[in-house]
């Protein structure tokens, strides 16, 4: 259990124990659910998430993920801005893999760049959760919960990742490296489980353009099946109308 204080004339700030001092003016904040989510995160990250062997990008992402869903109920940007700025930060400031940044030290000397990888993670695996379970992703309450409420259960981080997000964390840590390669919010085609040619389009492609594309991937398949009995390969093509389209949409 924790308790929430609103007083105006702060910000969100850990106080001691399990209070946690929330800004604003409203009971409407204090009750919102995205906030009670950050709180939460924050006060397990603040009492014994390391102590479990919770890697850092973990907390630190699921800090900063909370946070955002904080910002897209209070309307303040839209979930596409903050993947963006999310994804500007990574690409000027070059970060280490997720692996290296398991560890607290290393994770504070990259700066926002490693926090902001880490909220692109965590939104990865709530996508992936959701991918999974059948739902939108934003249709019921976010995975990190579940992953951190079995994790108090059991005191075991991997087990407690598996269960809430669907895989095992190194099979994570080898899909988001390959998807850092691919256009964000496209993830590698050999990550999800369609079984067919995937076209990606980045921008506004041209109509013509698009069916000319496909067109080439059909018979490219057609060819295959009819000489060789081929199976649909899982493969993606991505098309970008022009360089900014391609540009903006790398993590």
């Amino acid at each position: 259990m924790f308790t929430l204080i609103l007083d105006p004339d702060t910000g969100p700030a850990k106080d001691s124990g399990d209070v946690f001092l929330l800004g604003g003016s409203t009971l409407e904040q204090a009750a919102s659910a995205a906030l009670r989510i950050r709180a939460f995160v924050e006060l397990i990250e603040l009492h014994w998430g390391s102590d479990l062997g919770v890697p850092d990008w973990l907390l630190s992402g699921t800090a900063s993920h909370a946070t955002d869903l904080y910002r897209l109920e209070l309307g303040e940007a839209s979930a596409e801005e903050l993947r963006s700025d999310r994804r500007a930060e990574v690409r000027e400031h070059p970060t280490p893999s997720l692996g290296e940044l398991e560890d607290a030290g290393l994770h504070g000397s990259t700066g926002l760049a490693a926090h902001a990888l880490s909220a692109l993670a965590v939104e990865w695996l709530e996508r992936h959760a959701a991918l999974i379970a059948g739902r939108p992703p934003a249709s019921s309450e976010p995975a990190f919960v579940e992953f951190y409420r079995l994790l108090g259960a059991s005191g075991d981080w991997q087990q407690s990742f598996v269960e809430a997000f669907g895989l095992a964390v190194g099979d994570f840590y080898v899909a988001f490296a390959a998807e850092r390669g691919t256009p964000a919010g496209h993830p590698a085609h050999e990550f999800d489980d369609r079984h067919a040619p995937l076209l990606v389009l980045l921008g506004e492609v041209p109509t013509d353009v698009e069916a000319a594309v496909r067109a080439d991937m059909q018979a490219v398949q057609s060819f295959f099946a009819e000489h060789f009995g081929a199976e649909p390969a899982d493969y993606t093509v991505y098309v970008a109308a022009d360089w900014t389209s391609a540009g903006d949409a790398y993590v």
